[in-house]
């Protein structure tokens, strides 16, 4: 009785129609067509949108909204690539996001932005500045006080005197520009 073995190439040819099948058989069943892929709209894409859309006003929303995409939901990855000179990949004609709707929660960190005080008011030296020609006087070199509270006051005062350098400094570049 012959023996048989088996060979180098028959294991080859084994494997790979072993490989083949189970590679047919783990192949996901879609119901839709592949020459119309779905697109992943996540209701904070808009949001996410709107972000990089203000940051970067050059780029087109359908783009920033295709890297959001392949970038699986990261705008700080996205801006890091903008800001790295990195030119962002062109969405295929396939991909049309719903870009009309605004999301809600947009419009509010605008409203708060603009709610802010100036430093004037927020510091209370709006009496200062009304005191025109007032320059605060500097008290030669002086040392880091061991009293915590004296160092706060020390801190403020100098704060203030800053905030109050820097809005004369400001008021002399406007007397001295060209009013248009």
């Amino acid at each position: 009785m012959a023996e048989q073995t088996l060979n180098i190439p028959q294991i080859l040819a084994f494997l790979l129609i072993a490989y083949l099948t189970i590679r047919w058989l783990r192949k996901p069943s879609s119901s839709t067509p592949a020459s119309a892929p779905q697109y992943r709209q996540t209701p904070d894409l808009m949001a996410r949108v709107d972000d990089l859309s203000a940051m970067f006003p050059q780029h087109d929303r359908r783009t920033l909204a295709w890297a959001i995409q392949q970038n699986r939901g990261g705008p700080a990855a996205i801006a890091e690539r903008i800001l790295a000179g990195h030119t962002l990949e062109r969405p295929p004609p396939t991909f049309l996001p719903n870009l009309t709707e605004r999301a809600p929660t947009t419009t509010q960190p605008a409203a708060q932005k603009s709610a802010k005080p100036d430093l004037i008011t927020r510091y209370n030296l709006k009496a200062k500045v009304d005191a025109a020609g007032e320059v605060p006087s500097e008290e030669g070199t002086k040392k880091w006080s061991q009293d915590k509270e004296e160092r706060k006051k020390s801190l403020a005062k100098r704060r203030e005197e800053m905030i109050l350098a820097a809005r004369r400094r400001l008021v002399q570049q406007d007397q001295g520009s060209p009013s248009a």
